[in-house]
């Protein structure tokens, strides 16, 4: 996917990759009730100014495992809200 491009181009398009990783990641710590998660969010939102509008559902939708990883998710944090609520208003 890289061939052919610019040494720029080829930069800017590992950056937003690692960035787009990394803001999902932040989104599953924040949603298993992670504190620490609620500040990559921060800093991801400061990172990667576009996700405030639009998060980057690009990366989300070319993995194959999708729908098994967000329903892991989902599972890992209404157990988390179960266990502590206090957790779940993070």
């Amino acid at each position: 996917e890289l061939v052919g491009l610019t040494t720029h181009d080829r930069r800017r398009q590992l950056r937003r990759a690692i960035g787009e990783r990394a803001y999902w990641a932040a989104i599953a710590h924040y949603l298993r009730g992670s504190k620490e998660g609620a500040a990559e969010l921060k800093v991801m939102a400061r990172l990667y100014r576009s996700a405030k509008r639009l998060p980057p559902l690009g990366y989300v939708w070319r993995r194959p495992d999708t729908l098994v990883r967000a329903a892991v998710s989902l599972r890992s944090a209404l157990t988390q809200a179960r266990r502590s609520p206090t957790l779940a208003k993070v």
